[in-house]
């Protein structure tokens, strides 16, 4: 009885940078049956995109297309993985230390203005 190539589920996924998800292989007899007990082998052919792990979780670490490969005694199955970039879901905004509103440098003493015509510092 010849074995067909497993089939992972989901053959297809989206996901954002950061997210996982769990594929499962299924290895199938002639008839289509689940084959269990069968050790996978998973790979992704590009892992800069997404790895997937021993047990087929797959983490997503940056935009792009991968496909996922379950090897099951020298038959494959492939799924294929699109990651997307995480969406902006706010905007914050703050005074860094390098720059002011204003757009000057600022540093960590306090700015001292003179007033025009006087040479003594104000806020002194």
């Amino acid at each position: 009885m010849e074995r067909s190539r497993p089939s992972p589920r989901p053959s297809s996924r989206d996901l954002t940078v950061g997210q996982t998800a769990q594929l499962v292989a299924e290895p199938l007899d002639a008839q289509g049956k689940v084959l269990s007990g069968r050790s996978v082998a998973w790979s992704s052919s590009r892992p800069n995109v997404a790895t997937v792990s021993a047990t087929g979780t797959i983490t997503a670490l940056s935009p792009g297309n991968t496909i996922i490969t379950a090897n099951v005694e020298g038959k494959s199955g492939v799924g294929a993985i699109t990651v997307a970039a995480s969406p902006v879901v706010s905007v914050a905004v703050s005074q860094t230390s390098a720059n002011s509103l204003s757009g000057r440098p600022s540093s960590s003493k306090p700015h001292h203005v003179t007033r025009p015509g006087d040479r003594s510092p104000v806020g002194r």
